[in-house]
């Protein structure tokens, strides 16, 4: 961002009458934006080119360099720079050719206050965001994924007996499709349909758009080979995720227990930016952890000026997940779940979970992952069991309870109950 200056926001349209529009509506905006007006993709890459700009908002349909030319030439030449577009016509070829390279899409008309709105979240919390965070996500267009998934997702669709909310669940399996999912099923592009969860996604979308969605930006972008770094591999970062996510939605209110279990499928995508973007410094961070024994988000604020949770946090946000979602990424690293209450927050739940879900996974092993805290098991003051942990160890086979020496007896008392309640 051009702090200490006001935000930089470029307008890019051809149609001087849809520009004199947007200085219309935007003048109370000048107090706090410098808001900027071009009528061409050239005129709008020479001005990025020479300047310091931090959003940039532009047309699809347009003579000369296009709005696909232009997302694609600022995605290469300044990644940091929040590109959205605000489109009335595009092209099938336009729109595809350009989705790699978008944060947002807006319809024409937009109403003003969607437009601020989605302005104000591209340029984010200044308490939260920083230049070595937007040089890190601005150039993200694919995550990592396990292959696997996607057999097991071909599968799914052509599977006429599989629900929405049976799919969901196979697509959910894997956070880096799960986050393109529902960055573009909430896009105007798909209906501009508010979701929260791969299901709502393929309701309002429908499976062939899912389909090719997963298939163009997810497998063709992954024809290069992918690089691991020990203790992070993404079959083990998936395999946690997925069990995060599971545990979460038993700690939280019910009117919570979607955004808790989406946070948690998509709480390491912070981790896998940094895998993908700051291979080399990550290693050096994972050697420093593991030498010390400090927390691996301690050590990469430390050495990359970072953390997983704020590079996630940050990512989500330019996609435009709802902010709950956001937040609970975000916060994962710093609440403090209290013991005393009934239900927990989904940043704190993902905290906890992701911390049980590690020991789960570890199977005995005495080292914890190298991306979760070691869990030890919560106690209120009075050394009671928190009422929020019991229905998540409830959902653990026995085994797995006793493997990690967690009280039963509430824990299997709370399965009867919820059985009992179930039963007609």
């Amino acid at each position: 961002m051009t702090e200490p200056n006001r935000p930089r926001i470029l307008f890019v349209d051809d149609d001087v009458d849809v520009l004199d529009g947007l200085r219309m509506s935007l003048r109370r905006e000048r107090r706090r934006w410098e808001v900027l007006f071009v009528g061409s993709g050239a005129e709008a890459l020479d001005l990025v080119d020479r300047e310091a700009v931090d959003v940039v908002v532009t047309d699809m349909r347009m003579p000369g360099l296009d709005g696909s030319e232009l997302l694609k030439s600022l995605h290469h030449r300044h990644p940091a720079v929040v590109r959205i577009v605000l489109s009335g016509e595009a092209t099938a070829e336009q729109t595809m050719s350009s989705l790699p390279h978008v944060h947002r899409w807006l319809p024409k008309p937009c109403d003003r206050d969607a437009l601020i709105t989605t302005i104000e979240s591209a340029l984010g919390s200044t308490d939260h965001r920083s230049s070595a965070i937007d040089d890190l996500v601005g150039s993200v267009v694919s995550l990592p994924s396990p292959p696997a998934i996607y057999v097991e997702l071909m599968e799914a669709f052509e599977n006429p007996e599989l629900t929405f909310d049976e799919i969901g669940r196979v697509i959910e399996a894997d956070p880096a499709i799960t986050a393109k999912l529902l960055r573009w099923g909430s896009s105007p592009l798909f209906g501009g349909v508010r979701v929260e969860s791969v299901a709502d996604v393929l309701r309002a979308v429908g499976l062939t758009a899912a389909a090719q969605l997963v298939l163009s930006v997810e497998v063709l972008d992954r024809m290069a080979p992918e690089r691991e770094i020990e203790g992070c591999h993404s079959e083990a970062l998936r395999a946690h995720a997925e069990m995060t996510a599971q545990l979460a939605t038993h700690m939280v209110r019910p009117a919570e227990a979607s955004i808790a279990r989406t946070a948690g499928l998509l709480h390491h995508i912070g981790l896998l930016v940094l895998i993908t973007r700051a291979y080399e410094q990550l290693l050096v961070v994972v050697d420093e952890s593991r030498r010390t024994g400090r927390r691996l988000a301690d050590v990469q604020q430390q050495i990359l000026g970072v953390n997983d949770a704020d590079v996630g946090a940050r990512l989500l946000g330019l996609w435009g997940l709802p902010d709950a979602i956001v937040l609970a990424v975000r916060d994962q690293h710093t609440v403090s779940p209290d013991p005393s209450s009934p239900f927990i927050s989904s940043p704190a739940a993902v905290q906890v979970a992701a911390q049980l879900a590690g020991a789960v996974l570890a199977d005995g092993d005495s080292r914890q992952p190298l991306f979760t805290d070691r869990w030890v098991e919560p106690a209120a003051a009075d050394m009671s069991q928190p009422l929020w942990l019991t229905p998540a160890l409830a959902s653990l086979p026995a085994e797995q309870l006793e493997m990690l020496g967690c009280t039963l007896d509430r824990a299997r008392s709370a399965a009867a109950g919820v059985t009992a309640e179930q039963t007609p």
